[in-house]
């Protein structure tokens, strides 16, 4: 144990101290008291002037507060970490008995025979890392967690080696040859499994997208992989429940066949729907071991119809194709564009839009219907050619009062009105409107009797009597907004021009569109969840709920009712920071289904319905050949060697020489003020109060 001081008090600074402690100590008994040392023994003199000089100087030191460090050497003893692969694949073979039974044996005795200097961490991996009783029933294996594990927990310990026991088959995380870690020792593995090659076809891989709506053709992409079965024949089906969508037989042409087969499949039925693969060897005469990797699931999530938006126009104009072609850059949306004159009401009916984009509306005389009886979204776009008197007519909440000059109409320039609130625009569409060409405006003021919202103004005009874009509610609820300028198209070749795309164009027209598509209710009450998810991971739903400002809360309420099997199970959603968190767990493979009800205060939420699928976990039967090359390759970059189980001999004799060869040193370290010590301070005061008794002898005071 040693100490030293620090803080700061170097050399100099005990220099300093001496210096000044022996200045003061000497001016005080040699020149200031010189005439009452006479008589004095020069003995008593110097005593009391060597007392005065210790006291000052531990006074000075004191006031500098120096630290004391404190080294203790800590005899750490040395670790071995084992992990030991626990997933189902060790026990997939015709060894499976030994690995049960015998295995065990052997690793417990290898663990038990290192000496009593050497401590033993035993943990289990495969869906996790963690202590456990090894059983072989993970059902997934993540080796390049087990690096992460090491380099993380055990990075300040004394590790001789770590040692891995896998068969090096892994299908979760990252390859960990190419991952790059910093560990304190070496990885030695001992190599299992079974490493011969049998006769197999499998599914790889099934690629397709998540999403869809029903009735439309869906892509998919099905890898598949055939071992050693050069010259056979297989056939592969894909079906759901009620159809065979797919149907295809495959010459197998190499012993290490790849194929990618690629289909389209359907289905009508909203929500999430279930569609089959399977593989089948042709011939009699294989017995394949291994099946379950011939078939595969996947599943799609099929939502409600595309919207259906419809363009009516009274004359072609340029204004039409622009926000046509803008909109059908997104497949959410279906789109037609007619003459309103040419349209039929049984035209309307079949085609079912879901909004309605007028551009020049004419007078009604010239109608060949009432487009107006169904209850729709409508987006107005006036020019020349629209009947401002029939849209005066509409009870929107609002009269275009006539001009002096009653058709006169005057080129506008446009620019956003930072405020609006129902959605936001980004800085760079702000600044496509405020530099586009003119809008042709009709020279009307326009008198409000119901609220709007303000998206385009006059650019210098801030009066709300000649806005050029607002947003308001029909008389039968339904939104509307109103463009009050044509020419639109000008826009568009101007952000082209600028940018050499149309993006901001596109991105303003969809703003338009989405907000008036968007139900309010369910806008404000948004849930999100997977629809899909494997047995074993923890199903976390999370949810948001705004304001009538759009504006996130937290002072909702949000009950979550879980369905199956006829039976109900009831939680509720948790609160955190505006964001709502509702966590399930693991739960058993299976279709669920749900019911959440939410509030926010007194309003309630329509309730949202819906199902997801937990799906049972085969990552262990997909591969059964064990890889001992991975394992060589992740010994030889950590420094370390690779065995296989009957040179278990060898690794215990390799582990028990590192440890000779390998011992660390590790102190410890702690820091005292020299306040703690209280024996400085009797010092001080034993000095002071001795020279104070000699002064009191010698001086009478």
């Amino acid at each position: 144990m040693d100490f030293f001081s620090t803080s700061g008090i170097s050399l100099n600074n005990i220099i300093l101290i001496i210096l000044i402690s022996f200045l003061i100590s000497f001016f005080l008994y040699f020149f200031k008291e010189k005439e009452k040392n006479k008589g004095i023994s020069k003995k008593i003199i110097f005593c009391m002037f060597f007392l005065r000089f210790l006291s000052l100087s531990i006074i000075f030191l004191l006031i500098l507060n120096p630290f004391f460090k404190k080294q203790k050497k800590i005899i750490e003893n040395q670790l071995i970490v084992f992990f030991q692969d626990n997933s189902s694949s060790l026990i997939s073979n015709n060894d499976s008995i030994f690995y049960k039974n015998e295995y065990k044996e052997i690793i417990d005795s290898l663990v038990k025979s290192f000496s009593t200097e050497i401590e033993v961490d035993f943990l289990l991996f495969g869906d996790e890392v963690r202590e456990g009783k090894l059983n072989f029933e993970d059902k997934s294996t993540n080796i390049s967690d087990v690096l992460n594990y090491a380099e993380n927990i055990y990075s300040d310990n004394n590790i001789l080696s770590f040692v891995i026991l896998s068969d090096g088959i892994y299908n979760q995380g990252l390859n960990p040859i190419y991952s790059s870690y910093n560990l304190n020792a070496p990885i030695n593995c001992l190599a299992l499994g079974d490493t011969s090659i049998i006769k197999d076809l499998s599914i790889l891989s099934i690629n397709n997208n998540e999403l869809g709506f029903p009735g439309n053709d869906l892509p998919v992409e099905v890898i598949i992989k055939a071992d050693y079965l050069k010259g056979e024949k297989i056939k592969i089906i894909s079906s759901n429940s009620k159809k065979i969508f797919f149907e295809d037989y495959l010459l197998i042409d190499d012993n290490n066949f790849v194929k990618s087969v690629k289909f389209y499949v359907s289905s009508n039925k909203e929500g999430l729907n279930q569609f089959d693969v399977q593989l089948k060897l042709l011939s009699d005469t294989i017995d394949e071991k291994n099946i379950n990797n011939n078939l595969g699931t996947f599943y799609i999530n099929l939502s409600e119809k595309k919207k259906n938006i419809l363009v009516l126009y009274s004359c072609p104009h340029p204004d039409i194709s622009s926000i046509v072609n803008s909109i059908k850059k997104d497949e959410e949306y279906n789109v037609n564009s007619m003459s309103v004159m040419n349209f039929s009401d049984e035209e309307f009916t079949d085609f079912d839009p879901d909004l309605l984009i007028l551009h020049q509306i004419p007078d009604d005389n010239r109608l060949s219907f009432n487009i107006f009886k169904y209850n729709l979204p409508i987006w107005y776009i006036n020019g020349p050619n629209t009947d401002f008197d029939l849209i005066n007519d509409f009870e929107l909440g609002l009269q275009f009062n006539n001009s002096l000059s009653y058709n006169s109409f005057k080129e506008v320039l446009a620019e956003s009105n930072l405020s609006f609130k129902k959605f936001t625009l980004s800085n760079l569409i702000n600044e496509m409107i405020k530099s586009s060409p003119p809008l042709l405006n009709s020279n009307k003021s326009i008198t409000f009797t119901s609220p709007v919202h303000v998206l385009i103004n006059e650019k210098s005009k801030i009066s709300q009597d000649f806005p050029l874009m607002f947003f308001g509610t029909q008389d039968n609820n339904e939104k509307y907004a109103m463009l009050n300028g044509e020419g639109i198209w000008r826009w568009k070749l101007f952000n082209y021009l600028n940018n050499k795309n149309h993006n901001l164009f596109d991105e303003f027209i969809f703003k338009i569109v989405k907000n008036l598509l968007i139900n309010d209710n369910q806008d404000r009450f948004r849930l999100n969840f997977p629809s899909v998810s494997f047995y074993g991971e923890s199903l976390i739903f999370s949810s948001e709920l705004y304001d009538e400002n759009l504006e996130k809360s937290f002072e909702g309420n949000i009950d979550f009712v879980l369905k199956k099997d006829g039976n109900s199970y009831n939680y509720k959603f948790t609160c955190i920071e505006k964001d709502y968190f509702l966590d399930l767990g693991v739960l058993d493979p299976g279709e669920y289904e749900f019911e959440v009800v939410a509030n926010l205060g007194d309003y309630f939420f329509a309730p949202k319905r819906g199902s997801f699928l937990v799906k049972p976990v085969f990552f262990e039967e997909q591969i059964l050949t064990a890889d001992h090359k991975l394992l060589f390759n992740i010994s030889e970059n950590f420094a370390g060697n690779t065995y296989k189980l009957n040179q278990i001999n060898e690794l215990s004799k390799y582990l028990n020489k590192l440890k000779n060869n390998q011992k660390n040193d590790k102190y410890e370290y702690s820091y005292t003020s020299i306040f703690d010590f209280f024996l400085f301070l009797l010092i001080i005061l034993f000095l002071l109060f001795l020279e104070w008794i000699l002064r009191k002898k010698y001086f009478n005071y």
